[in-house]
């Protein structure tokens, strides 16, 4: 018996089908009355795990976060807060014990498998080492085919014709189609990884870190890609990093992430211009800039961000930051959790977890954790590059050489 003849393709429309997945329709797009409707909204979300003595940790702790159509939302804070773990269970990658995930319209905690997986369809990664993200023995053209194939999406003809078609509009040329990631450059390696997470014409990218492991001149022509792919393809961002620059470079908000919680988020802008947290402010003024005011700036990060990240083995009581913090009072700081106070002083609403927030705030900055004259710091080395992307391709790196 023959099997059924694949549902005509057309570049962007997901494929149906019903006899594995009738109550999620993943392909529907969001109408124009929908603009405000949230493409991902976490509420309370609570990822637990256990250390290999049993204890458990929590990774993510009561976290509620929301991202728009054709919004990105920069997610910032050091290494080992959760920020990676969030992204994960954003798509159910791992568990989640509390609260609740709804990803375009759909709470994740009452679908299938078979749910998931057309879900996900709309809801891609984008990784953090481009390299180990490839398959080392599969081409250029098959990796980034691969998730047409995955969800039976269009014949194979037409799977070649729209691998070709994503690699143009990532800046790869064709040449590179039978290549495999070896043979490409990091630069390469990482547009391939992006072309991949595109290519079903998701809704939602998440973003883990995908410029960290890439030289600055390589780093600013993928920056200014996800900027242009995101206003021609209609997608939204969760963008995960380490570097301010780099997030205030392309988001429209920042959520500001510490030892699992979210301590400060609203608009860049606004969390550039008047960081809130103690926290915030540290980071703000780690920047790197091209001015004199370097001396300055370093004695603002010791003072605001002094000592490491404690162990979520055994965090602290009270405010997470308190042991950090040189604003911390014994009480409340060091004894009550902060709520999310609501902070509208400057016409924008913006949530900020700190009970002194206010003092804080009445004390003007620093002109050296902004900038020399007080403004927002200079981040132009993310300038877009001139000419098209593809004239300035990253030279190969082939093995041996």
């Amino acid at each position: 018996m023959n099997s059924p003849k694949p549902a005509p393709f057309a570049y962007g429309q997901i494929d149906e089908r019903p006899e594995e997945d009738p109550g999620v329709d993943s392909s529907a797009p969001l109408e124009e009355g929908d603009r405000d409707t949230p493409v991902l909204l976490l509420e309370d979300l609570v990822v637990r795990f256990k250390s290999m003595e049993g204890i458990p940790i929590t990774a993510v702790d009561r976290v509620s976060l929301r991202i728009n159509r054709r919004e990105t939302v920069g997610l910032v804070g050091e290494t080992g807060c959760g920020k990676s773990t969030l992204a994960r269970a954003a798509l159910k990658l791992v568990p989640f014990q509390e609260g609740h995930v709804t990803l375009l319209g759909h709470d994740l905690a009452g679908l299938r498998n078979t749910e998931l997986r057309s879900l996900r369809r709309r809801c891609q990664m984008i990784f953090q080492d481009p390299r180990g993200s490839l398959n080392p023995r599969m081409t250029v053209g098959r990796i980034i085919g691969e998730p047409l194939r995955v969800h039976g999406i269009g014949e194979r003809r037409e799977q070649a014709e729209a691998v070709r078609e994503m690699m143009d509009l990532v800046g790869l040329p064709d040449e590179l189609y039978a290549r495999r990631p070896v043979q490409l450059s990091g630069g390469q390696q990482q547009r391939v990884g992006i072309a991949r997470a595109l290519i079903t014409r998701p809704a939602l990218v998440i973003c883990d870190e995908p410029v960290s492991a890439l030289d600055v001149s390589i780093r600013a022509q993928i920056l200014n890609l996800l900027a242009d792919l995101r206003d021609s393809l209609d997608v939204s961002f969760l963008f995960i990093a380490h570097d301010l620059a780099v997030v205030r470079h392309l988001s429209d908000r920042v959520a500001v992430m510490y030892l699992g919680r979210i301590v400060e988020e609203g608009p860049v802008g606004e969390i550039f211009a008047q960081p809130r947290h103690p926290y915030s402010q540290g980071l703000v003024a780690a920047i790197l800039r091209a001015d004199g005011f370097a001396r300055q700036r370093l004695g603002q990060v010791r003072r605001l961000a002094a000592g490491d990240l404690p162990s979520l083995l055994n965090p602290p009581e009270g405010c997470r930051y308190q042991s950090r913090c040189p604003y911390a009072l014994d009480d409340p700081c060091r004894k009550t959790p902060p709520p999310d106070f609501v902070d509208s002083s400057s016409g924008v609403s913006r949530l900020v977890a700190c009970h002194r927030w206010e003092e804080i705030a009445s004390d003007s900055l620093d002109s050296a954790v902004l900038g020399a004259d007080g403004t927002e710091p200079d981040i132009s080395i993310y300038a877009p590059p001139q000419g098209d992307p593809k004239d300035s391709v990253e030279p190969e790196n082939r093995a041996g050489e």
